[in-house]
């Protein structure tokens, strides 16, 4: 998944789940996720996401609407 998507999206949780509660099958919960932004191995399955994006929300230092613990959340520092 781009970073794009995260940035897009402050909080993927509702998005997220709306796919998986409006579409009853597999393959259109899929297409909804792909039309977040998410691509198709990342819209199939959260190992596969995690393995291929080597990214998540934590440790990419983006926030999250979840409150999480300093010591989980990566900072993020801009260096231009």
């Amino acid at each position: 998944m781009p970073s794009s998507v995260c940035m897009k999206e402050n909080d993927l949780t509702a998005p997220v789940r709306s796919c998986g509660i409006l579409n009853g099958t597999f393959q259109t919960n899929v297409a909804c996720l792909q039309a977040l932004g998410f691509d198709l191995p990342c819209a199939q399955s959260g190992p596969v996401f995690k393995a291929v994006a080597g990214r998540t929300r934590r440790n990419s230092g983006l926030p999250n609407a979840l409150c999480r613990p300093c010591s989980e959340v990566r900072p993020l520092v801009h260096a231009y």
